[in-house]
C-alpha cells in the first residue's frame, strides 16, 4: 500500500501546478491611466513575477495599452511599465509622468509624404569631343550645299521619313544655336543658318527633343569661305564654289544654275 501513496501524491502535486500556472495567465486588469499632459490612455494591468521567485525585483505590474495616432490610426503598447514605480498597482486618478505625443512619438509609425520627382533642367550644349550620341542619327554627317556669303548650309537627313518638329530640334554650330529648317519640296536635306563671322572647320551639333543625336566636323569645303589666317588666301573659286560645285542650293534657289555632268553635284541635281 505505500507504494500506492506515491502516485496519488505525484497526481496532486501534478494538479496544484496546473492550477497556479492557469491563474497566472490572468487577462488583465483594465484601468485607466491619468497622462501629465492631461489625457488618458485604456489599459490592461498585469502582474508578472519572476517565475523562478529568484528576484523578487523582476517582479513588476505592466501595463498593455491602446494609444490613438494623429493619423487616427491605433497602436499597441505591450508590458509598459510606469515611471512613477511598477512595484504597486495603479491607484485611480493617480497622475503618470507621461505625456501621450511622446508616447505617439515612440509607438506609431511615422508618417509618409509624397514627394514629386525633381524636374531635371535641359543640358547646355557640350564642347566638340564631350557629347555622347545616344539616339537614332538625324543626320548623315554628308554636306550636299553650303554658301559662306550667302550664309546657309544644307545637311543630308538620314531618314526623310522621321518624325521632324522644329520646336524639338536644335543644331549648335561650333556651340552657337542656329536656326534650321526642311524644305517642302525636299524632305531629304535640312537647311541652316550660317552664324555670322563663322569660322571653319565647325562642330556640328544636333539634338531631338534634348537628346543628342550627331556630332561630327565639316572642314567648310565647297563653302567659299576664304580663312584669314591663311598665308595663302586660299579661298574656293569665283562662283563661291570648288570643284565645279555650286555655292547656291537649287533645291531652295531657282535661279541656282547646277552642272549636273559633274558627278561632285549628282545630291543637287535630283
Amino acid at each position: 500500500m505505500k507504494f500506492l501513496k506515491r502516485p496519488q501524491l505525484i497526481l496532486v502535486l501534478s494538479a496544484f501546478v496546473t492550477v497556479f500556472c492557469r491563474c497566472s495567465l490572468t487577462p488583465g486588469t483594465p484601468v485607466t491611466l491619468s497622462l501629465a499632459d492631461g489625457n488618458s490612455i485604456e489599459c490592461l494591468e498585469f502582474f508578472e513575477n519572476d517565475p523562478n521567485w529568484s528576484n523578487l525585483y523582476n517582479s513588476a505590474y505592466t501595463y498593455d495599452c491602446s494609444i490613438t495616432c494623429p493619423d487616427g490610426s491605433l497602436a499597441s503598447i505591450k508590458a509598459m511599465r510606469l515611471p512613477n514605480g511598477s512595484f504597486t498597482t495603479y491607484v485611480e486618478g493617480e497622475i503618470v509622468e507621461l505625456e501621450l505625443a511622446l508616447l505617439q512619438e515612440q509607438y506609431c509609425a511615422l508618417p509618409t509624404t509624397a514627394t514629386e520627382p525633381a524636374t531635371e533642367a535641359p543640358a547646355p550644349p557640350l564642347s566638340a569631343g564631350e557629347s555622347q550620341v545616344t539616339s537614332i542619327p538625324f543626320l548623315t554627317g554628308k554636306i550636299t550645299a553650303c554658301d559662306y556669303k550667302a550664309g546657309f548650309i544644307n545637311f543630308e537627313r538620314a531618314d526623310a521619313d522621321q518624325e521632324y518638329s522644329r520646336e524639338n530640334l536644335q543644331v549648335a554650330l561650333n556651340q552657337q544655336t542656329v536656326d534650321c529648317g526642311v524644305p517642302n519640296n525636299n524632305l531629304d536635306v535640312l537647311s541652316c543658318d550660317l552664324p555670322a563671322g563663322v569660322r571653319f572647320p565647325i562642330n556640328v551639333q544636333v539634338q531631338v527633343a534634348q537628346v543628342q543625336v550627331n556630332d561630327f566636323s565639316f572642314d567648310g569645303a565647297f563653302c567659299g569661305y576664304k580663312d584669314p589666317g591663311s598665308a595663302d588666301g586660299n579661298s574656293t573659286d569665283e562662283n563661291g564654289g570648288s570643284g565645279g560645285v555650286p555655292a547656291c542650293d537649287p533645291h531652295l534657289d531657282p535661279n541656282c544654275s547646277v552642272d549636273c555632268s559633274n558627278p561632285a553635284n549628282v545630291d543637287l541635281c535630283h
